[in-house]
């Protein structure tokens, strides 16, 4: 079986791949119930600044790129924002598989573990899930990927300065979206730092990386208007009491965002293989990194971490392959199990029906704006009723939403009984005189106005 993978034209199996890749987020996309808060009140908003002209206010609310491509995209398509960023997702959750295939076959010149690794990505639940959604997560992993594939092939295949140029300005973009790819960056220079063999040329580089920081810590109220740095904790003395809980819940996401098998094969490969090139050293590098990054942070999501998890699936491949050819009977039930382990993932989401509490959130929104307009003031505990509402809210107020303040006049309040202050704000506006207009399944409807 191997032999047979390894003997197809690397360019007809990538175009297997690619297929499985658009198959794979079928069930998900049709699946789909209700955009994320960040895609709601974060990026089309500010989209929406881009296409009106205000120029300057979208700068200071969000990093441009994704933004001005999700504006762009929207325009050129004719389609509503919150399909522009859906589709985006999808482009680039596709584009990140061939370029891990790519990657993979660069590194360990090998198109099984290329397939393997590009099977792997496609089958990561939380990843199809955000290959669906108005989010830049794919956007973000789709540039580290290429960056490091040009990096590991102007380093490793062929040695010219276009590949590294290219891989270098790849990066910068990934930072221009989201600041995870500054780990990678970085990582990329403390290799560069060890492998100088002049001790005084390393302690000069070292200095500048520690003065570096040292200024971002003297700076932390500018640093703190950066992308996801907004919530880097800078407070010295508050990251000692933080650090254990924040290193538990980062350990946390390789497993709870991934195939834990996959990782865990990783992780023992990367003990035998961190020096083997410049891949297993970024690797190696980007963990130790990505651990003091996000030990130093208030709040790690799963997705933040998804660059650092996608980039052991190589390593998983590699491992699995080399397990399938050494004969082992033990080895290769495990390699086996961990490609079940994968596509049952895959099966799993693929089976799982969106939850009738989250859609009503939805079509509480739609019922309102169909009915009402969009230029009510809505006050609700589901903020995303306000967005499918078409509310024309103040980006200002935006973390107000999801609140509901009963002493403020509101034109319409939609309460969510199914969430914990829900009954209880229910029974006070039922007091206060409030008219049932609508319920949709957990979310009723009132006008309190008086």
């Amino acid at each position: 079986m191997l032999k047979r993978i390894e003997e197809i034209n690397d360019n007809w199996l990538l175009l297997v791949l690619l297929i499985l890749s658009v198959i794979s987020l079928i069930p998900p996309w049709i699946h789909y119930d209700i955009i994320s808060e960040d895609g709601a009140f974060h990026y089309i908003p500010v989209a929406k600044m881009y296409l009106e002209g205000d120029f300057f206010r979208a700068l200071s609310l969000e990093m441009p790129v994704y933004p001005v491509l999700l504006a762009a995209i929207s325009l050129f398509t004719g389609s509503d924002f919150e399909l522009a960023g859906r589709l985006l997702s999808a482009v680039f959750y596709i584009m990140s598989a061939i370029g891990l295939f790519k990657l993979s076959q660069s590194v360990f010149n090998s198109n099984a573990v290329a397939f393997v690794s590009g099977i792997f990505m496609i089958t990561n639940r939380d990843l199809m899930d955000l290959g669906v959604d108005c989010l830049k997560d794919t956007f973000v992993l789709c540039l580290i990927i290429w960056a490091t594939y040009f990096m590991t092939y102007w380093s490793l295949v062929k040695r010219k300065h276009v590949f590294f140029i290219l891989s270098i300005f790849l990066y910068l973009i990934g930072t221009s979206v989201r600041s995870t790819a500054v780990i990678f960056l970085i990582s990329l220079f403390l290799i560069w730092v060890i492998s100088i063999r002049n001790w005084r040329s390393r302690l000069a580089l070292i200095l500048l990386l520690i003065t570096g920081l040292a200024g971002a810590y003297c700076f932390k109220g500018l640093i703190a208007q950066y992308g996801n740095l907004r919530s880097f904790n800078l407070d010295l003395l508050k990251i000692n009491s933080n650090i254990f809980m924040q290193v538990l819940r980062y350990f946390e996401c390789y497993f709870t965002a991934s195939n834990p098998m996959a990782v865990i094969i990783a992780g023992y490969g990367m003990i035998l293989l961190f020096r083997r090139n410049i891949y297993t050293k970024l690797v190696t590098a980007v963990f130790f990194v990505s651990l003091l990054f996000f030990g130093m942070r208030d709040y790690i999501s799963d997705r933040y971490m998804m660059p650092m998890i996608i980039m052991l699936y190589p390593v998983s491949a590699y491992f699995i392959i080399k397990w399938f050819s050494s004969g082992k009977k033990i080895v290769q039930f495990i390699g086996i199990l961990a490609i079940v382990y994968s596509i049952a993932q895959w099966v799993d989401l693929s089976f799982t029906r969106p939850e009738p509490r989250r859609l009503a959130i939805r079509y509480a929104g739609q019922w309102i704006y169909e009915n009402y307009g969009s230029d009510l003031k809505i006050s609700t505990n589901q903020a995303r009723v306000i967005f499918y509402a078409r509310n024309n809210f103040k980006i200002e107020d935006r973390p107000k939403f999801g609140n509901i303040d009963l002493s403020s006049p509101a034109d319409i309040i939609a309460v969510d009984i199914s969430k914990d202050d829900g009954a209880d704000i229910k029974k006070n506006i039922e007091k206060r005189g409030g008219s049932l207009l609508n319920q949709v399944y957990p979310i009723y409807i009132y006008n309190l106005k008086k």
